[in-house]
C-alpha cells in the first residue's frame, strides 16, 4: 500500500512539473520554428522572438516582417496578450496590448506581383444559393450584440503609423466591452496642414467621426449616427445619419501651390440627413433593396464663391452664391417607390470666360 501511495505521489509531482514547464518547452520550440516559417511564407529579414509565455501571459517584445512581393515592412514593440486558458479554449482573450507598431508601403512603378503574374482563370460559373438555402443569409444586428461577441474584452493599440509615400497615419485604438475609440493623425502632401480624426462607437448605438484641422476648434466634418432596432417594427434595422461638411475649410485644405486656380467661399455648408431603414436577415444585396426604406435630406449652402485665377490674375467666377435642399424618399412598398423633391435651388454668379479656358482642381 504504502509503495502505491509513493508511486502515486511521484507521478503527481511529475506531471504537476510537466504541466507548470510546459509554457517553457513550448516558447523555446516556437522560437526555434519561427524563423523557418517566415522563410516558407517569403518574409525575408524576419524578427521574432517570444520573451515570455505561461499559461496566462504571452509576450513579444520585438517583431519585424519584411514582404519581398509588396515592398512592405511591419515593426511592432511592445505586445502583451493576457488569457484565461479555460477562457482562451471557449475563443475569449483577456487583453491584447500593443506599445508600437510599424507599417511602410511602397509605391510599384510595375504594379502589384499579384496583378503581373499569370494565373490561371477557373471559368466554371459560381453556382447560386438556391432560395432555401440559410447559409448564404446575412444577419443585421445591434451594436450591442456586436460588442458581446468580441473575442477580446480589452484591446489597447498606444501607436500604429502607416506610412505611404503620399500619406502617412498615425493612430491610437482602445477597444472594450463599452466603447470602440480611434484617434488618427493624417498627414498627406496633397493637404496644406496636418488632420486629426476620432472615431467613437457605443453598444448602444452612437457613432461619431469627426475631422479637425490642426489646432482647429471646430470640425471641418462631423458625422453623428445611431444604428438600433426599429422600435415600431419587427426585425428591422434603423441607422440614422447626421452629416455636416465645412466646404471652405476642405477648399482651403488642398495645396493651391500646385493648382491653376484657387477656390474661395466665405460661407460653405453642406449637410445631409438620413434615415435607413433594412431587414435583419436577407440572403442578397438585392433582396435588402426590395425591402429598403430611406428618408434623406440634401442641402447646400455657398455664399461668395469665388474661382482665381493665379496664372491670369483674373477672376473665373466671382461672388457666387447657391442654394441647394433635396429631400429623397424609398419605399418599394409604395406606387411611387422613389421620390425626389427639389424644394429650393438658388443660384447667383458673376462669370468671367475668356476662351479657351481649361479649368483644374
Amino acid at each position: 500500500m504504502k509503495s502505491w501511495l509513493k508511486a502515486l505521489l511521484i507521478s503527481a509531482v511529475i506531471l504537476a512539473s510537466c504541466i507548470f514547464y510546459l509554457p517553457t518547452l513550448v516558447k523555446q520550440g516556437l522560437n526555434s520554428v519561427l524563423p523557418w516559417l517566415m522563410q516558407q511564407a517569403d518574409l525575408e529579414q524576419g524578427e521574432l522572438n517570444i520573451d515570455q509565455l505561461s499559461w496566462y501571459k504571452l509576450s513579444i517584445d520585438q517583431m519585424q516582417l519584411y514582404s519581398p512581393a509588396n515592398q512592405s515592412r511591419v515593426q511592432a514593440q511592445g505586445l502583451t496578450i493576457e488569457f484565461s486558458p479555460w477562457a482562451l479554449l471557449g475563443g475569449n482573450v483577456k487583453q491584447v496590448h500593443l506599445e508600437s507598431a510599424r507599417i511602410e508601403l511602397a509605391v510599384l512603378a510595375n504594379g502589384s506581383p499579384a496583378t503581373t503574374e499569370s494565373k490561371v482563370v477557373n471559368k466554371e460559373q459560381p453556382v447560386a444559393p438556391s432560395a432555401n438555402d440559410n447559409s448564404a443569409e446575412i444577419h443585421l444586428v445591434s451594436l450591442q450584440a456586436l460588442f458581446q461577441q468580441l473575442p477580446v474584452n480589452n484591446l489597447i493599440l498606444d501607436k500604429l503609423e502607416i506610412i505611404h509615400p503620399q500619406a502617412s497615419i498615425q493612430t491610437q485604438l482602445n477597444l472594450n466591452q463599452h466603447t470602440l475609440v480611434i484617434q488618427n493623425e493624417i498627414t498627406s502632401s496633397l493637404f496644406s496642414q496636418p488632420l486629426s480624426h476620432d472615431l467613437t462607437i457605443s453598444p448602444q448605438g452612437q457613432i461619431s467621426s469627426r475631422v479637425f484641422l490642426e489646432q482647429g476648434q471646430s470640425p471641418i466634418f462631423n458625422l453623428q449616427a445611431n444604428w438600433s432596432e426599429a422600435t415600431d417594427l419587427d426585425n428591422i434595422m434603423q441607422l440614422s445619419i447626421q452629416q455636416s461638411a465645412d466646404i471652405q475649410s476642405w477648399l482651403a485644405l488642398g495645396n493651391q501651390k500646385e493648382k491653376a486656380q484657387n477656390l474661395e467661399a466665405k460661407i460653405a455648408i453642406q449637410a445631409w440627413n438620413l434615415e435607413l431603414r433594412l431587414p435583419t436577415k436577407f440572403s442578397s444585396v438585392s433582396s435588402a433593396l426590395r425591402q429598403l426604406k430611406a428618408d434623406g435630406l440634401w442641402q447646400v449652402k455657398i455664399d461668395d464663391f469665388s474661382i482665381f485665377d493665379s496664372n491670369k490674375q483674373a477672376h473665373i467666377i466671382e461672388q457666387a452664391d447657391l442654394a441647394i435642399n433635396l429631400t429623397t424618399t424609398i419605399d418599394h412598398q409604395r406606387k411611387e417607390q422613389l421620390q425626389f423633391s427639389l424644394d429650393t435651388f438658388d443660384s447667383v454668379s458673376y462669370t468671367h470666360l475668356t476662351l479657351p479656358t481649361i479649368y483644374s482642381v
